[in-house]
């Protein structure tokens, strides 16, 4: 009977799933806290909604939409809608709407029976064709970056995400090269591992600096969906040494793990400031805490973004610069080098480094190449101030003074 059904029954029948009305909702107080909800919201979240929590820790998708928020809450907007957000399982639409002078009102209508609904309706006609263009629709309305995973290669991703992973065409040879699964601390071997590991919980990720929340889902029982929701500005201060701005040693180390689990050349490198105890003990913790940032200002910005500059130790930082061979990263230290000895200083005038190399090698390991580097460092002020030593495995190491 479902092959019989012309294109106005379908419509008819998919606007009768669409009427169904089902929501729960949120009372924000005006700096955006929450005040009271109803019952069955928890469905939607992890964690227990309680009076004077922020919005933004249980629905990190309204995070960079503060703006709109705002306009909604002095009625300069009716009304913010995000729709086609997954939530805990479930597909729904968020509206925010003014709540008396000074409050908002968020509502969630569960969409998730739509949705599921309208794909059954399509796949009796023109199944792939269909099925495709549907997918494509839900996708595109999300606010996270979405792919759908068929065999072990993504078959469907959403705008954001071609946009982020810079995939202009998707076909069979991209598809097979995204490993999104790589990124994660764990060794995981595939699409379904990663799926079978996602059941029931999410993971937190860091991708490109950027940290996202990664969750999995069935589609039409042969497809995996995947959503990775960003949520970098949130973790922003659990990222970043306070003094400094330059990441912790902490996220740097998971960044190194994630980029020894990939087939990437790069170079490791430690820094570590001379006579930086003196400066300390003669100008006293101010001036020493000024030094320290206008050292790390100039390695940032001069710098790529795809490469990592973090706070190790007191006065030593650590660098990674990846897609780039020993020789090529030499060449970009004695720069920075030379910029931080020509910089002038406001309290010490001038300033130098020792600088310690190591490049990633066959079976290295996030802990053999920090050793590497470190001994390079270690020979680096062994020879002196402001020298750079670059550590070549089973080869004579080169030592350089500025």
């Amino acid at each position: 009977m479902n092959s019989l059904m012309s294109k106005n029954d379908k419509e008819i029948l998919l606007d009768i799933f669409l009427s169904k009305n089902m929501f729960e909702y949120i009372v924000l107080d005006h700096e955006l806290n929450i005040e009271n909800c109803s019952k069955n919201t928890h469905m939607y979240v992890d964690c227990i909604l309680s009076k004077g929590d922020t919005i933004f820790s249980s629905f990190p998708e309204l995070v960079g939409y503060e703006e709109e928020l705002e306009n909604v809450l002095n009625h300069h907007s009716r009304e913010f809608t995000l729709e086609t957000v997954y939530k805990n399982k479930y597909y729904v639409t968020i509206t925010i709407e003014p709540y008396g002078s000074n409050k908002l009102l968020l509502f969630m209508k569960n969409i998730t029976d739509i949705l599921v609904s309208k794909q059954q309706i399509l796949q009796y006609s023109n199944e792939s064709l269909l099925l495709n263009a549907t997918l494509q629709k839900i996708l595109d309305s999300q606010n996270a970056y979405v792919f759908v995973v068929y065999k072990e290669k993504i078959t469907f991703v959403n705008k954001r995400f071609t946009e982020y992973f810079d995939v202009n065409v998707l076909d069979s040879k991209t598809g097979d090269k995204l490993k999104i699964y790589q990124y994660l601390d764990i060794r995981i071997n595939g699409y379904d591992e990663l799926f079978i590991h996602l059941q029931n919980k999410e993971e937190t990720i860091v991708i490109n600096n950027d940290t996202f929340i990664l969750k999995a889902s069935i589609v039409e029982s042969t497809h995996q969906l995947f959503t990775l929701t960003k949520v970098t500005d949130i973790s922003n201060k659990l990222q970043f040494d306070p003094l400094t701005s330059a990441y912790r040693k902490e996220f740097f180390h998971k960044q190194l793990d994630q980029f020894m689990s990939l087939e990437e050349e790069g170079v490791l490198v430690l820094f570590d400031i001379d006579d930086f105890k003196q400066i300390e003990e003669g100008y006293g913790n101010e001036v020493a805490n000024s030094v320290l940032q206008e050292f790390a200002m100039l390695i940032k910005d001069n710098i790529r973004d795809k490469d990592t500059f973090a706070r190790w130790r007191e006065e030593e930082f650590l660098l990674l610069l990846r897609n780039i061979s020993l020789d090529q990263a030499m060449i970009k230290i004695k720069s920075l080098s030379d910029i931080v000895s020509e910089y002038m200083y406001p309290s010490v005038s001038r300033l130098t480094c020792c600088i310690g190399l190591a490049s990633k090698c066959e079976n290295d390991t996030a802990d053999s190449l920090l050793l590497r580097a470190d001994q390079a460092l270690f020979e680096a002020k062994k020879a002196g101030k402001n020298h750079i030593v670059k550590k070549i495995l089973k080869s004579k190491n080169k030592t350089s003074k500025r």
